[in-house]
């Protein structure tokens, strides 16, 4: 009788063994992705390759349902100890995080980074971006299809901007949250593109893309 509880047991512990094993091992091949950038993250969803993202960064707002994913805070004021809570296997980012001294301890604790090669300042390059993410997530007739629906959608908003009134002159006005403090958005922007497609102006002109609010820039505007 002692014979036969010994081999149950035995055959048990290895029974366990077993499972816990298993379930190491899923973990390990479980994909936990964390991405820090908006448009990065508008264009995973439209693709459809957002189910192994678990946390993205405050900025990241749209699609709706993002919503409903951790965030890890502000994408250039971020802390080690929030990005590492999503448990991350890999973190896509755009290059434009921070501070530095964080950046270095992710990099410290060798988690895999992905940078996009291409950088989108407008629509040709935007085209680039979901291309070259579509072959990254293997979706690429998902990403000819985006870029397709792009030109048309574009086509159509164009069309449709009137050339018979005046253009309004717009400021736009951004909250920087690493410094807290209001920039105003300049010409030199892609903000300012957008304002230009539909039928607007800049009210303030700059080399760079963003000046500290002041009311003698407001009032020169």
């Amino acid at each position: 009788m002692r014979i036969l509880f010994v081999a149950v047991l035995f055959l048990s512990l290895i029974s366990a063994c077993g499972r816990f094993a298993n379930e190491d091992q899923k973990q390990d091949q479980e994909k936990r992705v964390v991405v820090i950038a908006k448009q990065y993250n508008e264009i995973i969803w439209a693709l459809g390759a957002e189910q192994d993202i678990v946390a993205v960064d405050v900025s990241s707002t749209y699609p709706p349902e993002i919503k409903d994913l951790p965030t890890i805070g502000y994408h250039r004021a971020l802390s080690a100890e929030a990005v590492l809570a999503a448990r991350p296997t890999m973190i896509i980012h755009d290059n434009n995080i921070g501070p530095e001294h964080v950046v270095r301890q992710l990099e410290d604790l060798k988690i895999p980074m992905k940078v996009f090669e291409t950088s989108a300042t407008d629509i040709p390059t935007t085209k680039a971006l979901i291309v070259e993410m579509g072959q990254y997530f293997n979706k690429q007739e998902r990403a000819r299809e985006l870029c397709d629906q792009l030109d048309k959608d574009m086509e159509t908003a164009l069309a449709s901007v009137r050339t018979d009134v005046p253009r309004p002159k717009i400021l736009v006005i951004h909250f920087g949250q690493a410094s807290h403090i209001y920039l105003v958005i300049t010409g030199n922007s892609t903000a300012a593109k957008i304002i230009d497609w539909a039928g607007g102006d800049m009210a303030v002109t700059g080399d760079r893309g963003m000046k500290q609010l002041s009311a003698e820039v407001v009032a020169a505007s």
